[in-house]
């Protein structure tokens, strides 16, 4: 009985935190449009992007093209 508690309690946490995150960036992204009003840029909606990374000791090089 404890245990489906346990893994109830595990997966409510996991579902409500991803939900908080999701509305706190909404909210962000939201504010951040907010303040650019009456400034002059272009908004990209559907971006086809790759991302490329190769990690080494010491080294690290990322390069993105879209």
């Amino acid at each position: 009985m404890e245990i489906y508690f346990i893994f109830g309690a595990m997966i409510s946490f996991f579902i409500f935190g991803n939900l908080g995150i999701h509305l706190y960036y909404k909210k962000k992204h939201k504010s951040f449009l907010d303040s650019l009003k009456g400034k002059n840029f272009t908004l990209i909606k559907n971006l086809d992007m790759e991302m490329e990374s190769s990690g080494k000791i010491g080294y690290r090089y990322q390069f993105n093209k879209s």
